[in-house]
């Protein structure tokens, strides 16, 4: 399966858009599986910048090397086909 090119920031709004609802991913699918690793490695990425950004800079270094693990599990996402939508690919979750 192809990878649909998205050129502008309004095309990745839109294609998020449709399939960022974690209610999609059935439990216990590996893509599922994916999704939620990502939005724990995302919000512990949140709370390492916050705390960089609070009076602990060396812990920026950190949050560099898991912006590579995010955009490595990212990848592995939109791999993977939507449960749900024929043609289109999954996608992380932002937010419940």
């Amino acid at each position: 399966m192809a990878l649909r090119r998205i050129d502008s920031i309004d095309e990745l709004h839109t294609y998020l858009a449709v399939a960022m609802q974690l209610d999609d991913y059935a439990v216990g699918t590996p893509v599922r599986a994916l999704v939620d690793e990502f939005a724990g490695t995302y919000a512990g990425f949140l709370r390492t910048l916050t705390d960089a950004y609070s009076g602990t800079p060396k812990l920026l270094d950190r949050a560099f090397a898991t912006m590579f693990d995010l955009r490595d599990l990212f990848q592995r996402i939109v791999e993977q086909p939507h449960p749900t939508l024929a043609g289109q690919h999954a996608a992380p979750v932002f937010g419940s």
